[in-house]
């Protein structure tokens, strides 16, 4: 196992700004006092305590493989990955997708062999996500340019950027480039 040190921690990087009225600003600074924590940590420890009990999906219970639930909540969705957690979120309707999520899940879609085993995108294809997740928002920015007029436009820088990072780029059959 890996021992973290101050050194090699991970930095929390990420900032929030929020408005509180002055009672729950008060409320705020009086348990952190008193459990001797930082705001950060009485709000981080909050903001857990409930997403553990948060469910997306009330209606259904989900399976692992094994037969065994899973629970709905925000560890069924999170992944290292940037790019599979935004797939796992955005395939949920559950999760209420804006429509730049739609439109972007849309794209992975119609090129699911490059970010999938399946169509379903049930399996993804991690290692591809990681090359091409960086590059997403100038290839929506091209499909959105090309879907009408050249629909292979897109899939050619696809197989470029994967081919560079020294993967092999899987074969699509012609019915499916189309």
């Amino acid at each position: 196992m890996v021992k973290l040190t101050k050194k090699n921690a991970v930095n929390k990087s990420e900032s929030l700004t929020i408005r509180l009225d002055p009672k729950t600003r008060f409320a705020l600074e009086f348990t952190a006092r008193i459990k001797e924590q930082t705001i950060t940590t009485v709000m981080e420890n909050a903001i857990k305590n409930v997403a553990e009990t948060t469910y997306a999906d009330l209606k259904h219970t989900r399976h692992n493989n094994d037969g065994q639930e899973i629970p709905t909540n925000w560890k069924y969705y999170w992944d290292i990955n940037e790019g599979v957690r935004f797939i796992n979120l955005a395939i949920d309707p559950c999760t209420h997708p804006t429509y730049n999520e739609e439109e972007i899940l849309d794209f992975i879609k119609i090129h699911w062999q490059y970010f999938s085993h399946d169509k379903d995108l049930n399996h993804l294809r991690r290692e591809y996500i990681d090359v091409l997740w960086p590059h997403m928002e100038n290839l929506i920015d091209l499909w959105r340019e090309t879907k009408s007029s050249n629909r292979n436009q897109a899939r050619l820088v696809i197989e470029e950027k994967l081919k560079t990072a020294g993967l092999l780029v899987p074969s699509i059959s012609h019915k499916e480039k189309k």
